[in-house]
């Protein structure tokens, strides 16, 4: 596999999509990490968390769309594989404007030569809570349990509703899609055996649905 794979997670939406990235040394364990994220709040601007104006930046919302576009493939330029959070097929709201975003990032990022991975969300909670049907506070509690490297949730809006606050949200969905993808390569690449994790891991891996009806291990990345 070589050394220092560089991989990214992604929680993609129109308005607070969230990137986190891994570097990883030959076993695979994480040794440096980044993240993207956007807000249109003023107050929540970071160093790594892009500010926009939702009403005066951008003439239309496909200007905001580009603009975002430009710096997320900036972002996994250097990434050899992308994992995505897949669509939530019983999502409400602007699911159109949704997947319409997340096709034009699967598109280049497909052009751009990239190994794609897309994890149902509920394989990513599982991942996280061990709770496939787990609320936004939950993630937040796994993400401030978390046992490897990265971006200090205390720079960021606390999340106190079910339903999540961006960008944090959207930052933990892209970490732990980011971190599913680590623990799937470790075991492809025979670092691990399936057997070396718990239940809810394995569970993951066996599982199959209705959009997804092989297991992960046997399916193929997205790629050229």
């Amino acid at each position: 596999m070589g050394l220092n794979m560089i991989i990214v997670g992604l929680d993609l939406s129109p308005k607070s999509p969230g990137c986190f990235k891994y570097t990883l040394d030959e076993e695979m364990k994480p040794i440096a990490y980044d993240y993207l994220g956007f807000t249109d709040v003023k107050k929540n601007q970071k160093e790594k968390v892009h500010f926009y104006h939702k009403k005066d930046t951008f003439n239309h919302y496909l200007e905001r769309e580009e603009w975002m576009l430009t710096k997320i493939l900036d972002f996994c330029e250097d990434a050899s594989h992308i994992s995505i959070e897949d669509y939530a097929f019983a999502a409400n709201g602007r699911v159109f404007h949704i997947a319409e975003f997340t096709g034009l990032i699967k598109y280049h990022l497909f052009q751009a030569g990239k190994k794609i991975r897309l994890y149902d969300p509920a394989s990513i909670k599982i991942f996280a809570t061990t709770r496939g049907n787990c609320d936004k506070i939950s993630m937040a509690e796994a993400y401030l349990k978390k046992k490897t490297i990265g971006f200090d949730y205390s720079e960021l809006p606390e999340v106190k509703k079910t339903s999540g606050i961006s960008p944090t949200s959207d930052l933990i969905d892209a970490f732990f899609a980011c971190g599913l993808l680590s623990t799937e390569l470790t075991l492809r690449e025979g670092i691990t055996t399936i057997r070396d994790y718990d239940k809810d891991i394995i569970r993951i891996f066996n599982r199959v649905t209705k959009n997804s009806p092989v297991n992960l291990l046997d399916t193929d990345f997205i790629q050229k």
